[in-house]
């Protein structure tokens, strides 16, 4: 048996190389996952090595208790893990995709405010379905406006929801990009500037979203994302939302939140307190973090929905 070796002593380089081995005997982890009816992404058949080549890694890794802190902190801590098929979860939850952000956009789909309100009833009315009564819903950006027009105009269906970092406000003027993309050929420009999946990712960075989630998301701004984002800032006159959307905010449900990063560049303070104030609903500020504040502080805002799901 190997020697123990001082747990903050990890790498690999600690293990013995073996020539022209790639792995032990028997079946591998891709070739269960081959077999399986529901493949995953791309990236869980992707073998990796360390420098091109194999190591035998050191007993102590299996049996150290300071080694298995170690894994826990830099591992464990930031990975998902398969726990069971999603089949066998009592109460599954839907993340849909607007169309046109990182996937198609339908035949025919009216990429305006209109549009993705009445395509978020549809996928409500299916949830609602699926579920056998109102659902629990939240919204963020975009989605919380969508989510906002939806529940006004089918409250029934909604248990409780909660937007983050965006409401429905007549009083706002929208953000520069907004202001900029209403305008004819300026906003094409504008839009322009997002070709660089690189250069997206530093934006995003800068204004305020976690790098790891910034990276990926910045190459999602393709060509049909640019042209969605610009006929819904457009049908919104640049993020100046009043009327029947405006108005209608007195059907909500009355069980509802709004969850709101402090330091959002996008909208001022003022904005989620003007809209708590008239509608009634409890304002809760995440302190420190921006407009992406539920992915900055997911723990915390998590806490925040638990609470307002168990008195629904």
């Amino acid at each position: 048996m190997s020697e123990v070796a001082p747990a903050n002593s990890y790498e690999a380089k600690e293990g013995r190389e073996i020539e022209g081995v790639t792995r032990t005997p028997g079946l591998t982890f891709q070739d269960v996952r081959n077999k399986d009816a529901n493949p995953g992404p791309d990236a869980v058949y992707k073998e990796f090595t360390v420098a091109g080549k194999s190591f035998e890694l050191p007993n102590y890794w299996y049996f150290s208790e300071d080694f298995a802190q170690l894994e826990k902190e830099k591992l464990w801590s930031q990975t998902w893990i398969f726990a069971c098929r999603v089949e066998k979860i009592p109460e599954v939850g839907s993340a849909p995709a607007l169309p046109g952000f990182g996937c198609p956009c339908p035949e025919g789909f009216a990429a305006t405010k209109e549009g993705y309100a009445d395509w978020l009833i549809r996928e409500i009315e299916t949830a609602v379905e699926r579920a056998g009564g109102p659902i629990h819903i939240v919204g963020h950006d975009w989605g919380a406006l969508f989510t906002l027009r939806a529940c006004s105009l089918k409250p029934d269906l909604i248990a409780s929801w909660a937007v983050s970092n965006a409401v429905i406000d007549s009083q706002y003027s929208g953000y520069r990009l907004a202001r900029i993309g209403n305008i004819p050929v300026l906003g094409e420009l504008a839009m322009l500037g997002f070709r660089d999946p690189a250069h997206n990712a530093s934006a995003l960075i800068e204004a305020g979203m976690p790098e790891e989630m910034a990276r990926p998301e910045g190459t999602q701004i393709d060509k049909t994302m640019r042209q969605c984002i610009l006929k819904l800032i457009r049908s919104s006159r640049g993020l100046r939302i009043k009327g029947a959307w405006e108005d209608e905010l007195a059907n909500l449900p009355k069980r509802g939140m709004l969850v709101w990063g402090e330091t959002d560049p996008y909208f001022s303070p003022e904005v989620p307190q003007r809209f708590s104030d008239r509608w009634k609903y409890p304002l809760y500020t995440v302190r420190g973090a921006g407009h992406w504040a539920v992915a900055e502080c997911p723990g915390e805002v998590a806490a925040q929905l638990d609470q307002l799901w168990k008195y629904t």
